[in-house]
């Protein structure tokens, strides 16, 4: 029983960063509450990681395409590419300034378009005004579907 209640609080907390990384703890981003249409932030990674190593830069794992740039690596401009070779891979929690005002609460996204079934199975809340009623769902709204 101890086991299902630590893993059920690491999994209601954790965030999905990138192939490589897979999921996270990210101190402080499961600290704001949800919000589905007012959201102030967004949590952002570089999810073109190598799957293998987690390098940002170009790797031995890569497969490159005839004009000799990783793959994952092809969408990026060269000066982004460049930047790449001296750039530590982070995640950031970033705060649209132009949305907030002084004093009030600041609201982080933890999802487009959930239901309350999906935020329930998977961050272990459901939105303040479905409170009091009954949540129903499907597996097909949970993403998992033919499993």
């Amino acid at each position: 029983m101890a086991y299902l209640h630590a893993y059920s609080l690491v999994c209601s907390r954790a965030f999905v960063i990138d192939l490589y990384h897979t999921i996270a703890l990210c101190p402080y981003a499961d600290l704001l509450n949800h919000s589905s249409s007012a959201a102030h932030t967004s949590l952002s990674a570089d999810d073109f990681v190598c799957h293998r190593c987690g390098s940002l830069r170009q790797c031995e794992h890569d497969i490159e395409s005839t004009s000799g740039i990783a793959y994952r690596l092809e969408h990026l401009p060269s000066d982004a590419r460049d930047r790449l070779e001296t750039e530590v891979d982070t995640v950031d929690l970033r705060v649209d300034r132009r949305k907030v005002r002084l004093g009030s609460e600041v609201f982080n996204s933890y999802g487009e378009n959930m239901g309350d079934g999906r935020l329930l199975s998977e961050w272990g809340f459901i939105e303040q005004d479905s409170i009091g009623g009954n949540v129903s769902f499907t597996l097909e709204e949970l993403g998992r579907g033919g499993e």
